[in-house]
């Protein structure tokens, strides 16, 4: 219980840490730069996503309850961080990343990558409060930096490129973790047997821990490509600042309901109870949806008082209303897609969502909602989807042994 309690509210408090500080870069930024720094920011955590998720599953791997586990993950890093820079170059080449912001790119990259692997360690061995501090450590140092540049050094506003900057200091404390990782295990580093005898079933293996998610961050990196260029810089930061905002308060509000499901539908599938699995499975995504109508509800009520006593509160009350119906019903879908996590059926999902995008993009790409976005169009698609096939396939989906 207290280490499920460790978990929740780290994630709260990374979530209410993380509010503060994107509210701080849009007031250090220039009125019409944030949609700029939206973009580049996705486009980054689509990649750190990839391999982060890659390795998250490499590091779950039975066969990695071994001596040398942490010289195996250091070499699978190191090959992760090699994809991750030609697709980062990929991206600058699609000018998706302004080229003048490669060297603070790749310095995030690699810091947060290194962070990630750090985060799963402290998981995987159930250290649940150092968990929690260094993922919040590495938002209040960021938070820490912008306050004081703007308050004490009465620094106005900074750039894109400086904000990131802000963000690879504060993945700093992963990064030396990680460096004395790799000098404990120097020594082994150099025997790449194991990869030569294991790369591909081992990139068999996590490919689905990071395809879904990776999707996922494409789609918002998609969203936000579409928002700039349907509207003028101006507008398009406020929409963007909107979008980051209220997913990122819905997450922290419902998200930790999904971290307390899985812990229960874990404890159930062990114990062969299948009738339990299902009935708590349908409980937590009502519950899921139901927290997620009511803080949507808390929200548009907050901005009509904001606009009747005229506080600026620098969020679009349309597209807040928008984005946190979507993740609401997104993070539902995700306790549903959990039915076909123990089955020989785990693909589904991703290739959903997968598919959700592509409807969608062909739905909105040459109609009025285009302005709209595509986040929002394709979550309501998979969430139709998720729950149709999920029922549909039902007495099929047998849990694997």
């Amino acid at each position: 219980m207290r280490d499920i309690f460790f978990i929740l509210a780290g994630k709260v408090i990374n979530g209410l840490i993380g509010i503060i500080l994107f509210g701080v870069i849009k007031d250090g930024l220039f009125p019409d730069a944030y949609i700029n720094f939206s973009l580049c920011f996705a486009v980054l955590t689509l990649v750190s996503t990839f391999s982060s998720g890659a390795i998250g599953g490499l590091m779950l791997k039975r066969s990695f309850n071994l001596k040398d586990n942490n010289s195996i993950i250091i070499q699978w890093v190191l090959c992760f961080l090699l994809i991750s820079v030609i697709t980062i170059e990929i991206f600058i080449e699609a000018k998706s990343i302004p080229v003048m912001y490669r060297l603070q790119v790749y310095c995030y990259l690699i810091s947060n990558i290194f962070i990630t692997t750090i985060l799963i360690e402290f998981q995987i061995k159930q250290e649940f409060l150092r968990m929690a501090f260094t993922d919040s450590f590495r938002m209040i140092i960021p938070l820490m930096i912008l306050i004081v540049s703007r308050h004490i050094l009465k620094i106005n506003h900074i750039s894109v490129g400086q904000i990131l900057w802000v963000l690879v200091i504060g993945n700093g404390y992963g990064f030396f973790q990680f460096i004395l990782k790799v000098r404990w295990q120097q020594n082994h580093l150099k025997d790449l047997s194991y990869l030569r005898r294991n790369w591909r079933s081992d990139l068999l293996f996590s490919f689905w821990f990071s395809a879904f998610n990776s999707i996922a961050q494409l789609l918002i990196t998609v969203d936000r490509k579409m928002l700039s260029s349907a509207y003028h810089a101006l507008v398009a930061s406020k929409i963007a600042y909107t979008a980051d905002q209220v997913t990122r308060i819905v997450n922290g509000v419902v998200f930790p309901i999904n971290i307390k499901i899985s812990s229960k539908l874990g404890t159930l599938i062990r114990e062969n109870k299948l009738d339990k699995f299902n009935l708590y499975l349908n409980r937590g995504a009502l519950l899921s949806l139901t927290f997620g109508f009511l803080l949507t509800g808390a929200l548009m009520i907050g901005m009509v008082i904001a606009l009747r006593y005229n506080i600026n509160i620098n969020l679009n009350a349309r597209y807040a209303t928008i984005y946190a119906i979507a993740t609401t019903l997104y993070l539902a879908a995700i306790i549903w897609q959990k039915r076909f996590d123990y089955t020989k059926f785990k693909a589904i999902p991703t290739l959903l969502l997968l598919f959700s995008c592509c409807i969608a993009y062909l739905i909105i790409s040459n109609t009025k909602l285009y302005q709209y976005g595509l986040y929002y169009c394709a979550n309501i698609l998979f969430f139709c989807l998720i729950a149709g096939v999920g029922l549909g396939l039902r007495s099929r989906l047998k849990m694997d042994k």
